[in-house]
């Protein structure tokens, strides 16, 4: 087990990782998928899907954020949509 100071210092690192710009390398197709009440997370899924070039965004309504948990056949439907499509 790393001790405290490891441990901070990862902490620290994790914080200022940016990885954006790599965003446009992936080649592979993605599914964003966000809760349409999701006050954390939803601002960001636009952003994050202009910049990947292969992405469709999707929102599953009435969910928050733990949408697995919460909204495990809606999110199971968007999957097989898009592995279907």
């Amino acid at each position: 087990m790393t001790d405290a100071h490891d441990a901070a210092c990862y902490y620290r690192s994790y914080l200022d990782y940016r990885c954006r710009h790599k965003l446009q390398d992936i080649e592979q197709p993605v599914l964003l998928i966000y809760g349409e009440k999701d006050t954390l997370f939803k601002k960001y899924g636009p952003r994050l899907a202009s910049q990947l070039p292969n992405c469709r965004l999707a929102h599953i309504e009435k969910a928050r954020h733990y949408i697995p948990g919460k909204r495990d056949e809606a999110l199971s439907g968007l999957i097989r949509w898009f592995i279907g499509s």
